[in-house]
Protein backbone atom coordinates (compact mmCIF):
# COMPACT_ATOMS: atom_id res chain seq x y z
CA UNK A 1 0.00 0.00 0.00
CA UNK A 2 2.84 2.69 0.93
CA UNK A 3 3.82 2.20 -2.93
CA UNK A 4 0.46 2.71 -4.13
CA UNK A 5 0.51 5.99 -2.06
CA UNK A 6 3.40 7.05 -2.96
CA UNK A 7 2.58 7.01 -6.10
CA UNK A 8 -0.49 8.47 -5.67
CA UNK A 9 0.74 11.47 -4.01
CA UNK A 10 3.60 11.57 -6.33
CA UNK A 11 1.18 12.29 -9.72
CA UNK A 12 -1.23 14.49 -7.33
CA UNK A 13 1.77 17.08 -6.58
CA UNK A 14 2.56 17.10 -10.03
CA UNK A 15 -1.02 17.84 -10.69
CA UNK A 16 -0.97 20.41 -8.09
CA UNK A 17 2.27 22.53 -9.25
CA UNK A 18 1.57 22.18 -12.74
CA UNK A 19 -1.88 24.02 -11.43
CA UNK A 20 -0.28 26.54 -9.67
CA UNK A 21 1.76 27.74 -12.33
CA UNK A 22 -0.93 27.11 -15.06
CA UNK A 23 -3.29 29.41 -12.88
CA UNK A 24 -0.21 32.24 -12.26
CA UNK A 25 0.40 32.06 -15.82
CA UNK A 26 -3.12 32.37 -17.16
CA UNK A 27 -4.05 35.54 -15.04
CA UNK A 28 -0.95 36.99 -14.52
CA UNK A 29 2.16 37.64 -12.18
CA UNK A 30 0.79 41.14 -11.19
CA UNK A 31 -2.80 39.98 -11.36
CA UNK A 32 -2.03 36.93 -8.69
CA UNK A 33 -0.08 39.47 -6.38
CA UNK A 34 -3.24 41.65 -6.60
CA UNK A 35 -5.75 38.63 -5.50
CA UNK A 36 -3.24 38.05 -2.75
CA UNK A 37 -2.34 41.79 -1.84
CA UNK A 38 -4.75 44.19 -2.83
CA UNK A 39 -8.33 42.30 -3.74
CA UNK A 40 -9.75 45.57 -4.75
CA UNK A 41 -7.56 46.32 -7.21
CA UNK A 42 -9.22 43.13 -8.86
CA UNK A 43 -12.57 44.44 -9.09
CA UNK A 44 -11.56 47.31 -10.23
CA UNK A 45 -9.29 46.09 -13.22
CA UNK A 46 -12.05 43.59 -14.03
CA UNK A 47 -14.81 46.28 -13.85
CA UNK A 48 -12.69 48.12 -16.80
CA UNK A 49 -13.20 45.17 -18.99
CA UNK A 50 -16.36 46.47 -19.96
CA UNK A 51 -15.04 49.88 -20.91
CA UNK A 52 -12.38 48.12 -23.38
CA UNK A 53 -13.03 44.24 -24.08
CA UNK A 54 -9.07 44.20 -25.90
CA UNK A 55 -7.74 45.26 -22.31
CA UNK A 56 -5.35 42.55 -21.16
CA UNK A 57 -4.89 43.53 -17.12
CA UNK A 58 -9.00 43.77 -17.28
CA UNK A 59 -9.44 39.94 -18.50
CA UNK A 60 -7.36 38.47 -16.55
CA UNK A 61 -8.80 40.18 -13.48
CA UNK A 62 -12.08 39.29 -14.97
CA UNK A 63 -10.07 34.99 -15.43
CA UNK A 64 -9.38 35.73 -11.59
CA UNK A 65 -12.60 36.30 -10.65
CA UNK A 66 -14.60 33.85 -12.26
CA UNK A 67 -12.49 31.44 -10.94
CA UNK A 68 -13.14 32.38 -7.43
CA UNK A 69 -16.80 32.92 -7.87
CA UNK A 70 -16.84 36.56 -8.73
CA UNK A 71 -15.49 37.43 -5.44
CA UNK A 72 -12.16 36.94 -3.88
CA UNK A 73 -12.53 36.21 -0.09
CA UNK A 74 -9.56 36.16 2.67
CA UNK A 75 -9.60 32.33 2.39
CA UNK A 76 -9.01 32.24 -1.31
CA UNK A 77 -6.40 34.87 -0.73
CA UNK A 78 -4.64 32.68 1.53
CA UNK A 79 -5.08 29.56 -0.74
CA UNK A 80 -3.61 31.37 -3.67
CA UNK A 81 -0.76 32.40 -1.28
CA UNK A 82 0.19 28.98 -0.95
CA UNK A 83 -0.38 27.34 -4.87
CA UNK A 84 2.35 30.25 -5.04
CA UNK A 85 4.39 28.96 -1.97
CA UNK A 86 3.90 25.48 -4.07
CA UNK A 87 5.23 26.67 -7.29
CA UNK A 88 8.03 28.04 -5.99
CA UNK A 89 8.76 25.60 -3.39
CA UNK A 90 11.30 22.52 -4.27
CA UNK A 91 7.97 20.59 -4.89
CA UNK A 92 7.44 22.97 -7.84
CA UNK A 93 10.06 25.30 -9.36
CA UNK A 94 12.35 24.99 -6.36
CA UNK A 95 13.12 28.69 -5.83
CA UNK A 96 12.15 28.44 -2.33
CA UNK A 97 13.49 25.80 0.27
CA UNK A 98 12.20 24.32 2.95
CA UNK A 99 14.66 25.26 5.45
CA UNK A 100 16.41 28.14 5.33
CA UNK A 101 14.82 31.33 3.55
CA UNK A 102 15.22 33.16 6.67
CA UNK A 103 12.56 33.78 8.72
CA UNK A 104 11.11 30.75 10.40
CA UNK A 105 7.23 31.40 9.46
CA UNK A 106 8.55 31.78 5.80
CA UNK A 107 10.31 28.39 6.07
CA UNK A 108 6.99 27.04 7.85
CA UNK A 109 5.08 28.47 5.06
CA UNK A 110 6.61 26.91 1.93
CA UNK A 111 6.78 23.48 4.79
CA UNK A 112 2.85 23.48 5.28
CA UNK A 113 1.83 25.16 1.81
CA UNK A 114 0.27 21.56 0.83
CA UNK A 115 -1.94 20.73 3.95
CA UNK A 116 -3.17 24.35 4.10
CA UNK A 117 -4.33 24.37 0.53
CA UNK A 118 -5.74 21.04 1.12
CA UNK A 119 -7.55 22.20 4.43
CA UNK A 120 -8.71 25.13 2.39
CA UNK A 121 -9.76 22.82 -0.62
CA UNK A 122 -11.72 20.90 1.70
CA UNK A 123 -13.54 23.38 3.59
CA UNK A 124 -14.60 26.20 0.94
CA UNK A 125 -14.93 23.72 -2.20
CA UNK A 126 -15.76 19.85 -1.15
CA UNK A 127 -18.13 19.88 -3.43
CA UNK A 128 -16.56 20.71 -6.50
CA UNK A 129 -13.42 18.58 -5.53
CA UNK A 130 -16.18 15.63 -5.13
CA UNK A 131 -17.18 16.03 -8.71
CA UNK A 132 -13.44 16.55 -9.92
CA UNK A 133 -12.66 12.93 -7.80
CA UNK A 134 -15.55 11.42 -8.99
CA UNK A 135 -14.75 12.23 -12.59
CA UNK A 136 -17.99 13.95 -12.89
CA UNK A 137 -16.88 17.63 -13.60
CA UNK A 138 -17.69 19.39 -17.25
CA UNK A 139 -14.45 21.20 -17.86
CA UNK A 140 -15.34 22.52 -21.06
CA UNK A 141 -18.09 24.57 -19.34
CA UNK A 142 -15.48 27.03 -17.21
CA UNK A 143 -12.69 28.94 -17.85
CA UNK A 144 -9.04 28.03 -18.03
CA UNK A 145 -7.94 29.87 -14.46
CA UNK A 146 -10.92 28.52 -12.95
CA UNK A 147 -10.46 24.93 -13.93
CA UNK A 148 -6.76 25.52 -12.41
CA UNK A 149 -7.67 26.92 -9.04
CA UNK A 150 -10.10 23.96 -8.76
CA UNK A 151 -7.70 20.79 -10.44
CA UNK A 152 -5.02 22.48 -7.92
CA UNK A 153 -7.40 22.81 -4.88
CA UNK A 154 -8.34 18.72 -5.85
CA UNK A 155 -4.50 17.74 -6.14
CA UNK A 156 -3.39 19.72 -2.85
CA UNK A 157 -6.30 17.57 -1.53
CA UNK A 158 -5.42 14.00 -2.97
CA UNK A 159 -1.68 15.15 -2.31
CA UNK A 160 -2.37 16.09 1.73
CA UNK A 161 -4.20 12.47 1.57
CA UNK A 162 -2.25 9.74 0.24
CA UNK A 163 0.41 11.93 2.13
CA UNK A 164 -0.79 11.00 5.58
CA UNK A 165 -2.04 7.71 4.62
CA UNK A 166 1.66 6.81 3.67
CA UNK A 167 3.00 8.07 6.81
CA UNK A 168 0.50 6.43 9.51
CA UNK A 169 2.23 3.02 8.79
Amino acid sequence: MSDTMKTVRNISATVLVLSALFFVLNVGIGTTYDVVFDPEQVDIDAAALAADPTNETAMAANDALEAFGGDIDFVERIGVLGMVLIALSPLGLGALKYRGNGAKIIDQSIQYAVPIVALIAFVTMSDTVWEVIQGDRTWESFGDATNAWILGNTAALVTAVSSWLQNRN
